[in-house]
């Protein structure tokens, strides 16, 4: 009898945002909840070890104010039981993905859904102004300063593997219809989640930056477009894995 492959299991967890400004339906809530349901694990095999990716969402959808994340997120740390995380959010693009970089430690004046800024820029006297998709105008920079959180992932090799991957779809025929990497997350709630989480993994003993990336999905909620957001990323956590745990191929 041939001796039994060597297994290892990873899972990645999954957050998502619920509706604000126009944004009633939120793609990123629409795709994470997907996962709400136990699915298949992700599986591939290097060197003949045998390995198994768990996509686990967050159990509703955060809420768009920057206290919601600032309580939920260090609670999600405090699990055991994930070993990455992908934060979702919408982008003003209307196709294709992009993966953030950075996230800055200061600047976010845009109010939340309840009108408000986090209390530490509160503190600090910033004035407000009316918040917008990705934290403004489409073009405009990220106006973030303070210290810069980055995320150790190699954002470039991750955005290879998938375009080498760049068909979907049970007849392999629909082509994913971008990924890139960016460095400007916008200064709002989906840049503040990711400076959150950062922050988390640099208080750990081992820096953990590496287990930790936020995407931005596609603005939009058509059934087509949030069926190709899971497949995208169930693909990208096999990346994601595969780079963590220095898998590359």
């Amino acid at each position: 009898m041939a001796p039994l492959a060597e297994e290892k299991t990873f899972t990645v967890y999954l957050t998502g945002f619920g509706g604000f400004q126009r944004l009633d339906n939120n793609p990123s809530s629409l795709i994470a909840s997907y996962f709400l349901s136990p699915r298949p694990p992700v599986c591939f095999t290097v060197s003949g070890v045998s390995y198994k990716i768990h996509i686990v969402a967050h159990p509703e959808p955060i809420t768009v104010t920057y206290k919601a994340v600032d309580h939920v997120v260090p609670v999600i740390w405090k699990r055991n039981d994930w070993d990455y995380i992908l934060h979702l959010g919408a982008g003003i693009q209307e196709n294709g993905y992009i993966l953030e970089t950075v996230a800055h430690e200061k600047g976010y004046d845009k109010t939340d859904v309840d009108g408000r800024i986090p209390e530490a820029e509160e503190d600090e006297g910033v004035e407000s102004v009316e918040y917008g998709c990705r934290g403004g105008k489409e073009g405009e920079g990220s106006g973030g300063y303070g210290k810069v959180f980055s995320t150790t992932f190699d954002v470039n090799y991750l955005c290879e593997f998938i375009k080498k991957r760049e068909k979907t779809g049970d007849d392999d025929s629909t082509p994913f219809v971008g990924v890139s990497p960016s460095s400007d997350a916008g200064m709002y709630l989906c840049e503040y989640i990711f400076r959150a989480s950062l922050l988390e993994a640099a208080r750990k003993v081992v820096d953990s930056s590496r287990r930790v990336l936020f995407m931005h999905v596609p603005y939009g909620s058509s059934e087509d477009l949030i069926k190709q957001g899971h497949k995208f990323v169930m693909l990208l956590a096999e990346a994601m894995v595969r780079d963590g745990e220095g898998l590359k191929d």
